[in-house]
């Protein structure tokens, strides 16, 4: 756990940016892949975390970012939500995810190594960085 919290801090603390303006508060905000999409397009930079339900290290993530959000100001992350995604192994031995549902399938041509929730992604000019896996 102590490994996880962190390598998330580190994502987090890369993405911060120190200006001289109030500091707004830490915000969390659901997101699609047609909008992440588009953020990309527009080469935005951004943190996003893959969610699902019945995720029981993605309910301890939201505990833990619930808990700790007043040591993150002016922090943004966009929650993409997996649950109807579809997603499948084609046998035990894949290493890659596939997708039934269309948004899961979009999901993957952009980050085609996603396996496990929670995993955090940092998106630098568009373009996916880095992710940390629980």
């Amino acid at each position: 756990m102590k490994k996880w919290i962190t390598v998330m801090g580190l994502v987090m603390a890369l993405l911060i940016s120190g200006c001289a303006s109030p500091k707004t508060p830490f915000e969390m905000k659901d997101i699609t892949v047609q909008e992440m999409k588009e953020k990309m397009d527009k080469q935005e930079s951004f943190l996003f975390v893959v969610v699902r339900e019945n995720c029981p290290y993605c309910e301890q993530l939201e505990e833990y970012i619930e808990k700790s959000k007043q040591e993150h100001p002016e922090l943004v992350i966009y929650r993409l939500d997996a649950t109807d995604f579809e997603l499948y192994k084609e046998n035990d031995e894949a290493t890659q995810l596939h997708a039934k549902a269309q948004e899961g399938i979009e999901f993957l041509d952009l980050a085609p190594f996603f396996f496990y929730t929670p995993t955090f992604y940092a998106v630098e000019d568009g373009v996916i960085r880095s992710s940390a896996v629980r």
